[in-house]
């Protein structure tokens, strides 16, 4: 075969201008601002690698959604976002909802406009609606805007007035509160009209709950359509208010409850589960297999196994669903393995349900559409593919096997390949199982992954196709002829315009494969979190599980002192908050320094809180002034606060040793007026994404900020009064 043309590019030289280098020394071509945006709404960032772990999304990573907006391509971005999420065509739905509150953020009236009246069709439950309302104010600093103007409102009124009846009422009650929003905040900021009488039921209930309602509805005359709605909620109500398993039984079958309506304990009980079951969706049950193993619901050779049987066996009902193959492969994979990715939980597979989910597996290529196209699909056979794909529990490899499956049983023609010492063909064939594909795959000697070889192949075979698909783990290698020059090569040779997709499973930063060690017959399973004097310590160290548990251990304790408010005087009420909400507040506060005031947002209403209660005041008053009675520092200064008195405390060796390595004292080259003054030199910090959160960093940055009187205090308790007095004005003073 003749590949003169470009013979000489390799990967490791330019095509053209257009090109880039990679982190592999490879050139590849630039990606343009709308591509940018789709990886944006797959990955929540620009780059092209997915991070299992939950990541902040902000303004700095969707710069390509400003510039689109700039061109006056807006409209074309709200309308791609809403292509992106009504086909499900991303793992989480955050990113589309962060990218469609940009859009109505900006200052394009035509991209406000077309963001909100696709607001009810991206946000279709409460949660997307919640999570839009936190980004918008999120965004609100950045792009200098405000957030509940008339379209907004509109915009919320609207998505309440659009729902059903029945269905709104499941919503509301199914998903009270997310990401620190409520219907009832919704409602009250919209200043939402309800247009029916069934609406003016449930918002009445989200408002003023349901005591109110019961006294205005239940000696009037209503619909049949209100009449529902209202005994719907009269039966949520009930429930939770019951703990009789029987009576929950019962509602649950009658009001067609769902697992969210019932409080914690009932959840214990295996016959509210078997309940449960009766109704539960499909999508759910794939979720709670485990739960519910583990529970006792689903005991070998029981009516409930049976159940879960036959709905994996029902072809119809998969297919209304729109279960993928994936989804039954992933939920077979993790029952198969006895416990979850994350939590304690352990149970033992059942054989029945394994073979229903098994048959399920093979009968749901059937609900896959065919695209009519020729396929080329490259699998890479190298140890590597043993590595996880985006956090799951199944690997590289089993991912490409079954793709591999899917393409066979659902395209006309297809040819499957595999990167050995050079191509070698992977018979596939539609009659074989996962277990077989694998096999076939492990037979094949690894070799290389050169992306321009299918299409090399394919010349040379002269095989027709329209798509190359390369599957492999991360970046591939360096060869002789470059993919572009393959791809051009064969569409002028062979007149189609084909195709060429690179599917690296892996990201760059993949997390180590999952391992467990086994002491003493006792299996220890590594954890994403750990907890260390008090402390909760994650992977990525954004201590937002620490804040999420601080908040809710303080928010106990404050209902906890909210009962016994009425027969304490404020002093006392002052004194119980000090040693049960602010001292936890306080406990190596110094650690949460850099992060941004939005993390730190659930401590602040959690001080907040406490300054209403000792004030005796409602929600509705503002706490700034409260606390600035109590002579409370807000929580981003009393961060400050410690990290400034372990400053002084190392400056005057009246700290442990080891900080005293962190900080240096500031010496200039000459002779200066300011060599007294007792600066810290400071670090150089590369970017904005080491935020100060060094202890090394943020010393010197706080101290040198701090006046010099302060900074030469002769003792500790005069700085430390010092400190707090300057701390206090730099909080409260600008409000006045």
């Amino acid at each position: 075969m003749d590949l003169n043309m470009e013979k000489t590019v390799d990967q490791t030289q330019p095509l053209n201008e257009k090109q880039i280098c990679n982190s592999e020394n490879c050139y590849v071509f630039q990606v343009s601002d709308m591509n940018r945006l789709r990886r944006f709404l797959c990955f929540g960032s620009e780059g092209g690698t997915y991070y299992i772990e939950d990541k902040q999304l902000i303004l700095e990573n969707a710069d390509a959604i400003l510039r689109l907006i700039e061109d006056g391509k807006g409209c074309e971005v709200v309308d791609e976002i809403k292509s992106f999420s009504q086909e499900g065509r991303a793992a989480k739905q955050d990113p589309a909802l962060f990218a469609l509150a940009i859009c109505s953020q900006c200052s394009d009236s035509k991209t406000k406009q077309a963001a909100f009246r696709a607001l009810s069709e991206i946000c279709r439950i409460p949660t997307h609606l919640f999570s839009f309302i936190k980004f918008k104010k999120a965004l609100k600093d950045g792009m200098k805007c405000g957030i509940w103007g008339r379209a907004l409102r509109k915009a919320v009124a609207d998505w309440y007035n659009t729902k059903d009846g029945i269905a709104l009422a499941m919503a509301v009650t199914k998903y009270k509160q997310r990401n620190g929003w409520s219907h009832k905040d919704l409602l009250r900021l919209s200043h939402t009209k309800p247009t029916t009488e069934v609406l003016t039921l449930v918002t009445k209930y989200i408002s003023k709950g349901w005591k109110e309602v019961e006294k205005e509805y239940k000696e009037k005359e209503l619909s049949y359509e209100t009449e529902k709605v209202l005994k719907y909620l009269e039966g949520i109500e009930r429930v939770k208010q019951t703990k009789d398993e029987s009576e929950v039984i019962h509602l649950i079958e009658k009001h067609h409850l769902v697992r969210e309506h019932l409080l914690t304990c009932h959840l214990n009980s295996t016959e509210i589960w078997k309940a449960l079951l009766h109704e539960m969706p499909i999508t759910a049950m794939l979720r709670n297999l485990g739960k519910m193993t583990a529970n006792s619901v689903l005991i070998p050779g029981s009516p409930e196994v049976y159940m879960v049987c036959e709905m994996m066996n029902n072809e119809k009902l998969l297919k209304k669903a729109r279960i993928h193959p994936f989804h039954i492969l992933v939920a077979l994979e993790t029952y198969k393995k006895g416990r979850g990715i994350k939590g304690k939980l352990k149970w033992v597979p059942d054989r029945a349900i394994l073979e229903a989910l098994d048959h399920a597996f093979y009968q749901t290529f059937k609900m896959v559409e065919p695209t009519g196209k020729t396929f080329v699909l490259a699998i890479d056979v190298s140890a590597s593919m043993d590595q996880q794909v985006l956090g799951s529990i199944l690997n590289a490899s089993t991912v490409a096997a079954a793709m591999c499956m899917l393409v066979a049983r659902t395209e006309t023609v297809s040819h499957i390949v595999a990167f050995s010492d050079e191509i070698t063909p992977c018979p596939v064939t539609v009659d074989m199982c996962l277990p077989e594909v694998l096999e076939k795959m492990e037979a094949i000697p690894m070799g290389s992954t050169d992306c321009a070889l299918p299409m090399v192949w394919a010349l040379e075979m002269n095989t027709v196709a329209d798509v190359f698909v390369v599957f492999t783990d991360c970046e591939t290698n360096v060869e002789s002829v470059h993919p572009a020059t393959a791809l051009r090569q064969y569409r002028e040779k062979l007149g189609i315009p084909a195709k060429l997709i690179v599917c690296g499973l892996t990201s760059n930063a993949s997390p180590p494969p999952d391992f467990s060690i086994t002491v003493e017959g006792i299996t220890i399973s590594p954890s994403n979190q750990v907890r260390c004097l008090g402390v909760t310590l994650d992977s990525a160290l954004s201590f937002i599980p620490h804040i999420q548990s601080l908040s809710s251990s303080c928010r106990y304790q404050l209902r906890n002192i909210s009962r016994i408010r009425p027969f304490l005087t404020a002093v006392t009420t002052k004194q119980l908050i000090h040693a049960l909400v602010i001292s936890r507040l306080d406990y190596c506060n110094n650690l949460l320094s850099g992060l941004p005031l939005s993390c730190l947002s659930p401590l602040q209403s959690i001080l907040n809180a406490s300054a209403r209660l000792i004030h005796l005041t409602c929600r509705s008053v503002s706490a700034a002034p409260l606390c600035e009675s109590l002579h409370w520092l807000p929580i981003h200064c009393r961060i400050k606060f410690k990290i400034l008195i372990l400053t002084y405390k190392t400056l005057t060796n009246s700290a442990p040793h080891y900080p005293s390595s962190l900080i240096t004292k500031y010496t200039p080259a000459r002779s200066l007026r300011s060599n007294s003054d007792l600066h810290l030199a400071s670090p150089r910090i590369t970017s904005s994404h080491d935020r100060l959160q060094d202890f090394s960093c943020a010393a010197p940055t706080l101290w040198n900020a701090l006046p010099r009187t302060v900074r030469l205090s002769p003792n500790f308790s005069s700085f430390k009064r010092s400190l707090k007095t300057f701390l206090f004005r730099e909080a409260y003073l600008p409000t006045h």
